[in-house]
Parts: structure tokens; sequence; C-alpha cells
């Protein structure tokens, strides 16, 4: 059975009018895009009214990239020839609105079991580690990297081109109520909670609310469905006292896990863990928070029957996703790139590995702001700094206003400078061993300082 899309059943699951246009046979809809410069072809383009940018202006380049299906909210279509022959106009009265809907749709044409993932940390790279190890056995989907918003979850539904054998997305909320619109959107059959932390604050406003809104995901799932979770994390050790219908299985580093795990050793050239059964497993990825992601990843593989000796063969093939835990050395100077996000939690973690790694050089972390805090935003940094007070780490170079608070926390290791102090000072490092963790929230692109470093050691100007 086909998952494309015709154009009727487009109209009749965005609630659209169709104004235009004209074809000499049956068009199915494989592929939608919201971006006229999308460097993939697309069949539908749908124009979305964004806070910098208007779609709905750049309805001719999409058209000429071959899109055969416009979709655009009422009252926002500029002047434009509708008659173009085999290019049909939907109207809509609204456009994300449509997007939800479509996908809403489409999902029921799927004939395959899915797998939803949420948490406060760790959801791309389990999501990235299941997929691996459940392909080893089935056709397996994925969303792309971390599109796991209801727009970005919604594109991926609709881009999802043929029947698979199982699909595994990530499920990322920032305000309550927003796991149940994407629930709704989605339907999975089973899914996985790494953890609960204090993330996206400014709007969930603790961590309680964190754990009641990222729970309804198990609250929802159909009674014959799988639910992961670990016994190790406060909040979601209490789920074992819900009375839910589900088939709970649970991993970690707490014997009272099903799948568990005793970490043996912690290195630049990867990590090693006893398991449950009492094999030695060694996996590339770096930190004990690997092993515990990884242990998802057998617990989820192992109980949907993807073989066992399969699964051995692949641990130590598994990467890190850029930006998330990446290693890499020039000489003297080692880099972990953890810059692609940052909360308390996977804050706390980074760190903990970098103080507990041998390592013959200096210690540096470079840490920008974290973002999304709420009213606490100012606590959660002093907090930050000091637990990071007493840690085997030799000095701090911290960025952003919130970071005013981590330095007071963390003492005289911890210093506040701009980043353009931040690159020279860390150069002055580079001139000896050096191991550097770079680790900020997204828009605080500590990327830029990478890049800046790393072009400047590559032209000896340090």
């Amino acid at each position: 059975m086909s998952v494309n899309l015709e154009i009727d059943e487009i109209v009749k699951a965005c609630n659209g009018n169709l104004i235009a246009g004209e074809a000499e046979e049956h068009v199915r809809i494989k592929r939608f895009s919201i971006d006229s410069r999308d460097g993939e072809r697309f069949d539908c383009f749908i124009a979305l009214k964004g806070r910098k940018f208007d779609g709905h202006n750049f309805i001719s380049e999409a058209i000429a990239k071959g899109a055969k299906v416009i979709i655009f909210q009422k009252g926002l279509l500029p002047q434009l020839p509708l008659s173009r022959k085999n290019v049909f106009f939907i109207e809509v009265s609204d456009s994300y609105q449509a997007i939800y809907n479509l996908a809403r749709y489409k999902r029921k044409k799927f004939k395959f079991p899915i797998l939803g993932i949420t948490g406060s940390t760790a959801k791309t790279t389990v999501k990235e580690i299941c997929a691996q190890l459940l392909s080893l056995k089935y056709d397996t989907f994925r969303n792309y990297l971390n599109q796991n918003n209801l727009l970005g979850l919604s594109l991926n539904i609709l881009n999802c081109d043929r029947q698979y054998e199982i699909g595994v997305f990530e499920l990322g909320i920032s305000q309550p109520g927003e796991m149940d619109l994407l629930i709704d959107i989605l339907s999975p059959q089973h899914g996985l909670i790494t953890n609960i932390g204090p993330s996206h604050l400014e709007f969930l406003t603790s961590e309680e609310k964190v754990f009641e809104e990222k729970s309804r995901l198990f609250q929802r799932l159909p009674p014959s469905g799988f639910g992961f979770y670990s016994k190790d994390d406060e909040y979601l050790g209490s789920l074992e006292q819900w009375e839910l219908p589900l088939n709970f299985v649970t991993f970690g580093f707490l014997s009272q896990n099903k799948y568990w795990a005793k970490p043996v050793y912690l290195g630049l050239d990867g990590s090693e863990a006893i398991l449950w059964n009492g094999e030695k497993i060694r996996i590339s990825l770096l930190g004990y928070h690997n092993i515990f992601n990884v242990l998802a990843g057998i617990a989820v593989g192992l109980e949907l029957g993807v073989p066992w000796e399969a699964i051995l063969d692949i641990l130590l093939c598994l990467k890190p996703l850029p930006g998330r835990f990446h290693y890499y050395s020039w000489e003297r100077v080692h880099i972990i790139d953890d810059s692609y996000n940052s909360n308390p939690l996977s804050l706390r973690k980074a760190l903990e590995f970098l103080s507990q790694l041998e390592f013959p050089g200096s210690k540096i972390a470079v840490l920008g702001d974290m973002l999304e805090l709420g009213r606490d935003s100012e606590e959660l940094h002093f907090q930050a700094g000091e637990y990071a007070r007493n840690l085997n780490i030799h000095k701090f170079l911290c960025y952003g206003p919130y970071m005013e608070n981590f330095v007071r926390g963390a003492g005289e290791k911890a210093e506040h400078c701009s980043q353009e102090e931040i690159i020279e000072k860390v150069l002055q490092f580079c001139t000896q061993m050096v191991l550097i963790l770079f680790k900020a929230s997204r828009a605080m692109k500590a990327e830029r300082i990478i890049q800046e470093i790393k072009e400047r050691i590559a032209s000896n100007a340090i």
C-alpha cells in the first residue's frame, strides 16, 4: 500500500479549498517542503508565515523547483497567476495547522509500529542508537537529526516515502500540552523516556512539570506497547507504582533494572562496561552517559527481537553526532565538542566526564549560557558552578550573562570573558598538551568559537 498522497486526499486532510489547477493524470505527492531553497526536489510547497520570512513570497521559486502543489494561507497569497498548468493551489485557513492535519492523515497510512522517544537530554543520540540497532533486523525509518517539534515531526511523517517495518521518532517539547499534540499526530505503539531534568523551565516551570508532561507519552501508549525507562532516574523510578497496562522495560546502572551495566573504563578512545549477563562491551562513544544511552538502545533492540550477536557486532561502530560529545585532536590539542545544546543535567554529565578522565595535560571547559530555564536561570547556573568548583578541571572559561552566576559558584578557577577573549585564552593553552570541552545552549553559537580556534591552530596563528 502506497503512503504517498493524491490531490483529493491533501485537500480533504488539510480542510482546504482547491482554487486552481488542472492535471492530465493522477498526481501523487511524494515529498513536502516549507523551504524553496530545499536542496532536494519536492512536489508540494507549503507556504508558512514566520517571524522573519513569509513563504508566500517564495511560491514562484518553489514552482520553478518543480512543486506541483502549493498550499497557502487564506489572505496571504501575493498576486500570482493561478492558471499554471499542472500546478495546484490549495487554500487553507492556517498553514501550520494544515501541515499537522496532513501528517496526522498520512500517519494513518503507515502499517508499521513506531517508537517515540522523549526526555530532558540525549533524545537525538538515543534515537540514532535505537534506529541503528533496529536496522540490524528491520527496515527502519527515523526522523532527520533533531527535527522533533510539531513542525519537524509533521514534515518527517509527510516525507516518509514508503512502508517500512518500524519507525523511530523523537518528541521534543517546551510547553505544557505539547506532548499530547505530538502524540495525536504520531500515535506511537512504544515509548522511551531517557531521563527527567531541569530543561525548558521557561514554560514548564519545574522538574515536576517536566515529568508530568513527558510521562504523557506512556499514558497515551496502547496496552500492548513497550515503555522503556531507567530506574536510576528519581522521577521515572516512580513509574513502577503506576497501574498502566504496558510492558515496562528498564535499563541503567542500578542492578534493579532489567538491563544494567557497570562502567569499568573511561577514555578518549571509548568506554567499557560489564553487563548484567557478565559480558564486557566496548563502545567508541565517550563517557559513562553514553554507556547509559547505548543500554537504552540495547533494551529496545532485544525486546523488539534484534539478535544479541548482531548488537554486539555493531557497538564499536556507533559514532557521535556533530556537536554531541564529538572528539577530535591535533597533536597536543584535544577537543570535545558538546556544543549543540546544554542544560543543567547534560552539563553536569559533561563536566563529570572531563573531571574523571585521566589526561596528562590541562583540562579546560569553555561554557556558554544554558537557556530557557525560566525564573530559576540564575540559581541553576550558580548551582552548576558550585558543583564544578571541586572537580578535577583546571580552568572554566565562561561567556554569556547567566554564566556570571556559574563563575560565582565555581570560584577562582572560573573566569567570565567575551567570546573574543575566550579564543585568545584558549589559544594560549594550546601551546601545551590540553583537553578542551565546549558546551553551551544552541543559541550561544559555541561552534563559532571552535571554528575560529581550529582555523588559528591550522594557520599556526597561536
